[in-house]
């Protein structure tokens, strides 16, 4: 990104967690300072986090419990999720954060094997309820883990506290490039970037019809990790880039 925009001076990377705390500091002191800001998908961030593996991780190596701590020590876990919300909150948290379309027979089947206790269970749930070829179910069960870890850890409560900051952050000229790993992440940037607004509502417009969005997107299309680099790492095959540069238009209240 330096390389290719050498006109950002000053990179900050808001990391889960500390989005909001990083946004208020910067606001406080020097509002509208920054020429640049970075973005990382929380999803990374929790996935390096050295004191608590990610639920995937933890999954794989069948560390029992343990998946069920919010490394951020709030109460919210998801063992509470599973064995204490109902089945229909279970069947939104599935489809809102992962896009789940069996999220109701599985959120009844996980309220039917109460008490849930481990990663392996909750599988073993999972695979029982939605049976299918290998790839399916495992796709099925990254996007249940994906559901659970995201409101666990408020992700996109995060992401939605930095992009709505960020046009107080960013001076006019500068940027705000974000790196997402799923749909969810990357439809709030491009809507963003293209209106003004996570929810893409219409920016207002001038007399002539030009609209007044406090964004102007440099990367119509996200940017791509190529094969070679997907080669080296295999995590990068679902990032997604996007640019933005920020106009002399204020941000939508």
């Amino acid at each position: 990104l330096m390389r290719r925009s050498r006109r950002i001076s000053v990179v900050c990377q808001v990391y889960l967690g500390r989005t909001s705390a990083v946004c208020r500091d910067v606001s406080r002191a020097r509002l509208g300072c920054l020429s640049g800001v970075l973005r990382i998908s929380a999803r990374r961030a929790y996935d390096v986090a050295p004191c608590s593996p990610s639920i995937r991780r933890v999954h794989r190596r069948g560390l029992g419990a343990a998946w069920m701590i919010d490394r951020r020590g709030g109460e919210l876990t998801a063992a509470r999720i599973l064995n204490e919300w109902s089945a229909p909150q279970i069947a939104t948290v599935l489809w809102r954060n992962g896009e789940e379309r069996q999220s109701r027979s599985l959120a009844r089947a996980l309220v039917a094997a109460r008490p849930l206790q481990s990663t392996s269970q909750l599988a073993a749930v999972l695979e029982r309820t939605a049976p299918g070829p290998p790839k399916l179910v495992t796709k099925r069960l990254a996007r249940v883990f994906q559901a659970l870890r995201i409101e666990v850890n408020r992700e996109m409560d995060e992401l939605e506290a930095i992009l709505a900051a960020a046009a107080g952050l960013v001076r006019p000229g500068g940027r705000l490039a974000v790196l997402s790993y799923h749909s969810l992440e990357d439809g709030r940037v491009k809507r963003l970037l293209r209106s003004g607004s996570t929810t893409g509502d219409a920016p207002p417009r001038d007399a002539y019809g030009n609209a007044l969005s406090p964004w102007f997107p440099i990367t119509r299309q996200p940017i791509v990790a190529s094969n070679a680099e997907i080669e080296l790492n295999a995590r990068a095959r679902s990032a997604r880039l996007r640019v933005g540069e920020r106009t002399a238009y204020p941000a939508q209240s």
